[in-house]
């Protein structure tokens, strides 16, 4: 029976999880029921958080190898690169090579003196 107020003639059942869902029959044909319909809400929260978490851990992977190699080409052991993962580190360390005299630095300086000495 169709309703002025339910133009489709669908009756009013929303009980509790009851949702409206369009659903197809054995002909494909579209039709509209109240059933329980899946709630996949909880699915894509979960599939965004295991995206978030992934990007998470890529981007840490390579702040660390960027952080290696800088401690390495400033002439560090490039395992103080791994120091970045360590929460309060992490803080601290960008300051040492940032203020620190760099063990690169100080060979620098050792060659020009010793190519500054006059040969006797």
């Amino acid at each position: 029976m169709i309703d002025s107020r339910n133009p489709i003639g669908v009756e009013d059942k929303f009980r509790g999880n009851d949702k409206l869902c369009y659903l197809k029959g054995k002909n494909m044909e579209p039709y509209i029921s109240f059933q329980r319909c899946p709630d996949v809400g909880h699915v894509i929260i979960a599939i965004f958080a295991v995206f978030g978490i992934l990007f998470a851990l890529i981007v840490v992977i390579i702040k660390v190898l960027i952080f290696c190699k800088i401690f390495s080409k400033a002439g560090y052991s490039w395992a103080l690169g791994l120091l970045m993962l360590v929460p309060i580190a992490n803080i601290i360390m960008p300051f040492i090579l940032a203020f620190a005299d760099w063990p690169i630095q100080k060979e620098m300086r050792l060659l020009k003196q010793q190519q500054e000495k006059p040969k006797a």
